[in-house]
């Protein structure tokens, strides 16, 4: 039996999926207790005869209050206008500034990356 995917596919062809989170945080004035939260999403696809490829992003910006902060594990706990989270921070952020209790601006990133790459590519 045939498929018809794409005539650009071939048998040997291999499916690649890439998973990527991020997240970048500021300290913003504490003096402001106002949580709010943006989400957009983005996408993009592959030119009309290349392999099929396509991006998804995910982000989702939020003003939100640190309810705990665990500096050995690189997490921080954030409750926002919808939700608590516990997120990784990279090493770039200074967590002995972040405290419980203070306001940040947080922009956290999710990507979901699809791409079919040639037999060839494949060692």
């Amino acid at each position: 039996m045939k498929c018809a995917i794409s005539p650009q596919v071939k048998v040997g062809d291999r499916v690649v999926t890439e998973f990527y989170q991020g997240l970048a945080m500021s300290l913003t004035p504490s003096s402001t207790s106002v949580r709010k939260r943006v989400d957009t999403t983005t996408g993009q696809r592959a030119a009309l005869g290349q392999k099929p490829a396509g991006m998804v992003v995910k982000t989702v910006e939020v003003d939100a209050t640190v309810q705990a902060v665990d500096i050995k594990a690189r997490k921080v706990t954030l409750r926002g206008p919808r939700r608590t989270v516990t997120l990784e921070v990279s090493k770039e952020v200074d967590l002995n500034k972040v405290k419980v209790g203070d306001q940040v601006h947080a922009i956290y990133q999710e990507a979901l990356a699809i791409s079919v790459r040639p037999a060839e590519e494949q060692q």
